[in-house]
């Protein structure tokens, strides 16, 4: 069964979390943890929803790379 994409992502966050950079960190923490929109990140920071949303692609990116490589959240089911 495969799990939805804001389970995974979380899933993977809690164990590569800390090998993103901390503005990817806060980013998907307060997108997919806090449930805040593009817009309400974007305004928090003072930037465009555009790079609220290259940020969170890029760290959803990197996420599923270190899991293809280390293979933790496949062990863990």
């Amino acid at each position: 069964m495969e799990l939805s994409q804001r389970v995974r992502t979380n899933l993977l966050f809690d164990f590569y979390g800390a090998l993103l950079t901390k503005r990817q960190r806060k980013f998907v923490k307060l997108y997919f943890c806090d449930d805040l929109s593009l817009g309400e990140i974007a305004q928090r920071f003072r930037i465009s929803r555009q790079a609220v949303y290259d940020t969170l692609k890029k760290a959803k990116e990197s996420l599923e790379k270190y899991e293809r490589k280390l293979n933790l959240v496949r062990e863990v089911r």
